[in-house]
């Protein structure tokens, strides 16, 4: 049995009895307990380090099994995997030969999964050191989809909610000068300043 196989097959032994207990508990047929709520969390928090530690194992040479790794941490709504998910943005195990970026790059899906969490992991520590061009254009990607999320012009609504939050972050948090220069150069090259509507 190839290491894939093995991976989505403890991944679904831990999580579907999870998800089972939770559906039990919203379809109202029977009331959890507080020990069975927090017996949930547990196994939840459980699955979620046992995930990440097979795929830390494994990210310096990604395989099929690490991208399906990737997608069940976003699929978690994994808030302690993002850091881990920003880190290794850019990862891109073999064999995708589709265009999307988060298909090709798993870590951006995983991330948009996760959502607004992201984006506060993006903007305290994923700019601690130097991004590569492509790291920064992906970190672009992930504020720009969650926060441009259920609006028709999704993209041009995330460019500008992005750079007011990367704004109020460098007024706000105050992040050392190193970090706030790099900061501020991706603000200006992602997200660029508005041109003035034309007025007829």
């Amino acid at each position: 049995m190839s290491i894939r196989s093995k991976v989505i097959i403890i991944g679904w032994m831990i999580t579907v009895p999870i998800f089972l207990s939770l559906i039990t508990l919203l379809s109202g047929e029977e009331k959890m307990s507080d020990q069975d709520l927090k017996r949930y969390v547990q196994n939840r928090r459980s699955v979620v380090q046992q995930l990440l530690s097979v795929v830390r194992r494994n990210i310096k040479s990604p395989s099929e099994a690490t991208r399906e790794i990737i997608i069940m941490l976003g699929e978690l709504r994994a808030e302690e995997a993002a850091e881990f998910l920003v880190d290794n943005i850019k990862v891109m195990p073999p064999g995708t030969f589709e265009k999307t970026t988060e298909i090709v790059y798993p870590a951006v899906g995983a991330l948009i999964h996760i959502g607004y969490p992201s984006v506060q992991v993006i903007l305290n520590k994923g700019f601690l050191r130097e991004r590569s061009d492509l790291e920064q254009k992906l970190m672009a990607h992930v504020i720009r989809s969650v926060l441009g999320q259920g609006y028709q012009n999704s993209w041009e609504v995330g460019t500008r909610l992005g750079r007011l939050i990367i704004q109020e972050h460098l007024c706000s948090a105050k992040p050392p000068a190193p970090v706030r220069e790099r900061l501020v150069k991706f603000m200006e090259k992602h997200f660029p300043t508005e041109k003035p509507i034309k007025r007829r």
